[in-house]
């Protein structure tokens, strides 16, 4: 009856957690009252759907390197559900990174990698990621500074706070931390661009280079006005000498 219609899609590079909720033309996949009859199938990395195959759909279609899910999709002729091909919307748990580990004093990347939306973890995993990103090695990043950016941006600042939605799995509570990324990057952008995206979820973030040539993240976060204070030094004063030049010269 040609009445089933098989589609697939690209969600993302293939690393993330999971795909929490889907929408089929902006409407709850499983909303109980529509009138959608589908089923839809995700996958987090390369590999061939084994439902898409059955159907006459080649197992070369594997998707290497990126998140997919294939929908089968049943038609009514009698009362159309669908609109051309549906369009969906992926609501997920994005990439997983890799931690920076401290053991006696030294500090290293962890060998596994755990889903994490610190900003600092993300911007480190962008640094180092040969795929899409600048492809650092952990010899070219200070390790260190990200630990300790790290822990800022997981401050917590506000306890049980109510927390709603399909990423947080309905009506719940959940401690909220000082900084959070939770954005897309654009492969197409420039890494510079991408690196101010990821550094504007850090507010007085600042990505640096050391005399030993190696990127270094530095953030403050004063809690009281007495530790603000202290990231002036007393002695430094602003004033017409040294705010407003008497000429300047301009060269082309």
């Amino acid at each position: 009856k040609r009445e089933f219609l098989v589609a697939q899609y690209v969600v993302c590079q293939e690393g993330i957690e999971s795909v929490k909720h889907v929408k089929v033309d902006n409407v709850d996949y499983d909303k109980s009252d529509s009138k959608f009859n589908h089923t839809i199938r995700c996958h987090y990395d390369g590999t061939a759907d084994a439902i898409a195959t059955a159907n006459g759909i080649p197992s070369t279609n594997a998707f290497t390197g990126v998140a997919h899910a294939t929908a089968v999709y049943k038609l009514n002729r009698e009362e159309p559900n669908y609109n051309n091909i549906p369009g969906l919307t992926f609501q997920v748990l994005g990439r997983k990174v890799k931690s920076v580990e401290l053991n006696s004093g030294v500090y290293s990347l962890s060998s596994t990698y755990t889903y994490s939306n610190n900003p600092a973890l993300c911007l480190l995993d962008y640094l180092t990621n040969s795929d899409f990103g600048r492809g650092l090695s952990a010899s070219e990043v200070n390790l260190e500074s990200f630990y300790n950016a790290a822990q800022v941006c997981d401050t917590t600042v506000l306890s049980g706070a109510k927390a709603a939605g399909k990423i947080n799995n309905g009506n719940t509570t959940r401690d909220v931390p000082l900084y959070e990324c939770n954005i897309t990057l654009d492969p197409s952008s420039t890494i510079r661009d991408n690196v101010e995206r990821l550094l504007e979820t850090m507010p007085y973030a600042e990505l640096t280079w050391t005399t030993n040539g190696q990127y270094k993240i530095s953030l403050e976060y004063p809690l009281n006005s007495t530790q603000a204070d202290a990231l002036v030094p007393a002695n430094l004063y602003f004033d017409e000498d040294n705010i407003i030049r008497d000429s300047f010269d301009i060269s082309f």
